[in-house]
């Protein structure tokens, strides 16, 4: 009885950790196949060949998502070296993908923005440093788009109605004051819509950049796995971003997937879970309304866009504890009703 009760116990934490319940918009990020002309310290990025299948396999992906997916974030790698990119964007279908981001660093993207137009709403750049020898030096490479080019390329993507966002992974070279100040008024002279400025993952506890300017009014969406802070500094929109590094795992339910450059879907970025379409939940009762869980966007929209609610810190208790009430419960129905089973077996054995 033993063993079948460990085996039995077993299969059901693992039904139970298959994280089938997601928050109410989570977003599906594609990583696409291809090389990086960056080698940032920061990255999560791992150059592997796509399946032999990719596009095909993708496309099925995107049209067997339940309907909460509708956030749509094109990563890399840098997208826009990618033989593949093209073929992505044709296989979007706006009508259920009606929120699509791309992030890039800019190296190749003017060729690719008469194609982008009509699907792509939002392209966060990366940028990390307004002088281009210390972004290149985060970058690790030289090949990376200078300023003056990418002030050209903010202008013709907003000429065809694509919203862009200067995107800085808060590195020593921009961890002061004075350094954010002048990283915004050059982000400002370039005609950017937003500045996003990223913790590395790890905690959702402030730089000592975002500490800099605490006594500025400010407004919060915040969740168990993420933050984003929005502040107005020098009439420039600046989101201040954290989140654990691994959220869906931390949070217990999906809180995004990827789909990885060999066709395998998963909900966390070091591929350890496997996902399967079929298996989550259409739709979700969770409170986290305004969560979202772009990589690009992140916490409530893929383009950080506003919020329509923010529950309180005492709902978002009140709504985990009710989750991990509901599963405890089920296994624990789940675990008795085999006890009593095999209290029956030992019976009859025992007669």
């Amino acid at each position: 009885m033993l063993k079948r009760y460990e085996s039995y116990v077993k299969e059901v934490i693992k039904e139970s950790d298959q994280l089938l319940e997601t928050i109410s918009n989570p977003n599906f990020s594609i990583v696409v196949p291809g090389k990086c002309n960056g080698n940032c310290s920061f990255c999560f990025w791992k150059d592997s060949k796509p399946c032999g299948n990719y596009i095909t396999q993708l496309k099925e992906t995107l049209d067997s998502m339940p309907s909460q997916f509708y956030q749509l974030s094109l990563t890399g790698g840098e997208p826009t070296l990618s033989p593949y990119l093209s073929e992505i964007l044709e296989n979007i279908n706006t009508e259920k993908w009606t929120h699509t981001v791309l992030t890039t660093n800019g190296t190749n993207l003017r060729k690719f923005i008469p194609q982008l137009e009509g699907k792509i709403q939002h392209i966060n750049i990366s940028r990390h440093h307004y002088n281009d020898k210390i972004n290149e030096n985060v970058f690790g490479a030289t090949s990376v788009p200078d300023a003056s080019l990418l002030k050209e390329l903010v202008k013709e993507l907003n000429d065809v109605g694509i919203d862009v966002t200067y995107s800085a992974v808060i590195t020593e070279h921009l961890d002061n004051k004075d350094e954010i100040k002048k990283f915004i008024k050059f982000a400002k002279s370039h005609g950017v819509n937003k500045i996003f400025l990223r913790k590395q993952h790890g905690t959702l506890d402030p730089s000592n950049a975002e500490k800099a300017f605490e006594h500025m009014e400010k407004s919060h969406h915040t969740c168990p796995v993420c933050r984003n802070t929005t502040q107005h500094i020098n009439e420039t929109e600046v989101v201040w971003k954290a989140s654990l590094e691994e959220p869906s795992k931390e949070l217990g339910m999906i809180y995004e997937v990827v789909y990885n450059q060999n066709g395998v879907l998963t909900t966390d970025w070091e591929q350890e879970i496997i996902l399967e379409t079929n298996k989550i939940k259409e739709k979700s009762d969770y409170i986290l309304e305004s969560c979202g869980g772009s990589s690009s966007g992140g916490c409530g929209s893929s383009s950080g866009g506003n919020y329509s609610s923010e529950p309180t810190e005492e709902e978002i208790r009140q709504a985990e504890l009710k989750l991990k009430k509901k599963k405890i419960k089920k296994v624990l129905t789940r675990i008795n009703k085999q006890l009593a089973e095999d209290d029956k077996v030992k019976k009859k054995e025992d007669e």
